[in-house]
C-alpha cells in the first residue's frame, strides 16, 4: 500500500472512531455513514489500482 494511501485511509478510520464516539457509538449518525463511505472508496479505488498493476 503507498504510504499516501495508507495514511489517508489511516486518518479516515480516526475521524469514523471520533465521529462514532461523539454520537455515542451511533453508527446511524450521517456523519459517521459519510467517513464510512469515504473510507469504502478510497480502499476500493486503491484495491482497483493494485488490480490493474498485477495484471
Amino acid at each position: 500500500m503507498s504510504n499516501a494511501a495508507s495514511t489517508a485511509i489511516e486518518e479516515l478510520r480516526k475521524n469514523l472512531y471520533a465521529a462514532a464516539k461523539n454520537a455515542a457509538y451511533n453508527y446511524q449518525c450521517k456523519e459517521v455513514q459519510q467517513i464510512n463511505a469515504q473510507l469504502d472508496k478510497l480502499i476500493c479505488r486503491f484495491m482497483k489500482k493494485q488490480t490493474g498493476k498485477i495484471r
